[in-house]
């Protein structure tokens, strides 16, 4: 029998990243709101997502650069 969404007694690996856990040093960075503030450092995204109080969410990861939220 198959379970849904993972292995059996084994950790299911959260669908996205957050924050501390989003490895390399620059993201394509997407605001609140959905708009695209472009390129920077993964410091800068952090410090952008503390000022803000939001959490910092890797959404995709294409061609060595990470798309965060």
């Amino acid at each position: 029998m198959a379970i849904k969404g993972g292995q059996r007694g084994g950790q299911k690996e959260p669908a996205h990243r957050l924050n501390e856990l989003i490895t390399g040093t620059e993201v394509r960075l997407i605001g609140f709101e959905g708009e695209a503030v472009g390129i920077v450092s993964l410091n800068e995204a952090m410090d952008q997502a503390e000022a803000a109080g939001v959490d910092l969410v890797e959404i995709s990861q294409r061609q060595n650069l990470q798309y965060v939220a």
